[in-house]
């Protein structure tokens, strides 16, 4: 069985077009159902709105933060992880959930993504 089989709807929210099409195959042969990928923060809040199950979010998509993104998944208690290549201590002031570094190390994404479905 699929290590993220329990997961069925996954956006994910990054601007690097070959980043996020290496994820997105990634999170299927893991096991997500279906996987959306969003390049904007509107398009991000959109989807979101249209329902999801987990989120991977990164800082920042182009130069615009992804604070609202994360807030709003917050609010609405989807769970997500950030997938970024900025320090977490540089940004303390975001909605927590667990950081996986740039290039994703594969072991430790299942693990983030795991930790989060384990405490909601």
């Amino acid at each position: 069985m699929p290590v993220l089989a329990h997961i069925d709807t996954v956006l994910i929210v990054e601007d690097d077009y070959f980043l996020a099409s290496d994820l997105c195959e990634t999170l299927k042969e893991l096991g997500c159902t279906t996987v959306r990928i969003a390049r904007t923060v509107p398009e991000s809040l959109a989807v979101i709105e249209q329902g999801v199950q987990f989120v991977t979010l990164d800082i920042k998509v182009g130069q615009v933060s992804c604070l609202e993104v994360a807030e709003r998944l917050e609010a609405h208690h989807i769970p997500f992880v950030y997938i970024t290549g900025y320090p977490e201590a540089d940004h303390a002031s975001l909605p927590r959930a667990p950081w996986v570094g740039k290039p994703v190390d594969l072991d430790r994404l299942v693990e983030a993504i795991n930790s989060q479905f384990q405490s909601a």
